[in-house]
């Protein structure tokens, strides 16, 4: 009797500052063309809805994203991609001993979640100290207004980013089915970043379809950005507001225009490279 083959659900769940973002409006602009490869994917915007923080929504009512799931299976495609960078919660809190420290739990509860599917796990990681000043930044970018240094103190400094406990469990799950990449591959140049992550998808080598893509710049601001963000943060009440002043920050105060704020001094930047060159 032949083997039954089971839908293949792409997970991608982040991780955070690691080209999320690049991935999904790839997938949202040529949706066209992705479906001629029977390859489905759920916009982040219904995502969010479906999953929240760390899964929250989606561990208290899981049938609404496998329904959204097995229409999409039923309709045509073959493969369903869920990318969605909150799925493994936070990366950083107090007293955690690893990055994501809820994350080893919720990849648990995936597998159980999804075990009448393939699921094929992808999670992209990079160097901690480019991890740990671009969420940072991200955060600075959003209207947080907390001193780096006072953020950096509340997550044990550096003793604790390791990658190493949650990369562990994800391989120990899913297996042969887990694809763990390193950022730094976007150094080649975002199509080719793209061509890489579709090929965990679409296994036929070369692709049969060509990526269109138009390259996206995900500004971050410089050190004078900074420090206006610092004065004026603050003083935001709404997220219009906040918005406003992340467009007017990025586009005047970017780090193509100023230095790249310095967060860490040189002995801090060594020590955290050397404590985690390995992984």
């Amino acid at each position: 009797m032949p083997e039954i083959r089971k839908p293949i659900l792409i997970l991608h769940a982040g991780a955070h500052k690691t080209g999320s973002s690049l991935v999904q409006k790839y997938l949202l602009n040529n949706k066209k063309q992705t479906s001629k490869y029977h390859i489905g994917y759920i916009p982040r915007s219904e995502l969010k809805k479906l999953i929240g923080w760390r899964g929250d929504k989606l561990f208290q009512k899981p049938e609404r994203l496998i329904n959204k799931i097995d229409g999409m299976f039923y309709r045509k495609y073959k493969y369903v991609i869920v990318s969605f960078e909150n799925l493994l919660g936070r990366p950083f809190s107090k007293n955690m001993n690893h990055l994501y420290p809820d994350g080893i739990e919720i990849v648990s509860k995936l597998s159980a979640l999804f075990q009448d599917y393939e699921v094929r796990f992808v999670y992209y990681i990079r160097p901690q100290l480019d991890f740990l000043q671009s969420y940072y930044l991200q955060l600075i970018h959003e209207g947080k207004c907390i001193d780096f240094s006072e953020w950096y103190r509340d997550i044990g400094f550096h003793k604790n980013l390791s990658w190493e406990p949650l990369v562990s469990s994800i391989i120990a799950t899913f297996k042969l089915n887990s694809y763990i990449k390193d950022f730094r591959m976007i150094k080649q140049g975002q199509k080719e970043y793209l061509e890489d992550f579709m090929g965990i998808i679409y296994q036929e080598k070369p692709l049969p379809f060509s990526i269109n893509h138009n390259s996206i710049h995900n500004i971050s601001i410089g050190d004078k950005g900074v420090a206006m963000s610092f004065a004026i943060n603050h003083l935001l009440e709404t997220r219009i507001e906040r918005k406003v002043v992340r467009r007017f920050l990025q586009k005047n105060f970017n780090n193509r225009k100023y230095p790249r704020p310095n967060l860490l001094n040189e002995k801090e930047r060594n020590s955290i490279n050397n404590l985690w060159e390995e992984e």
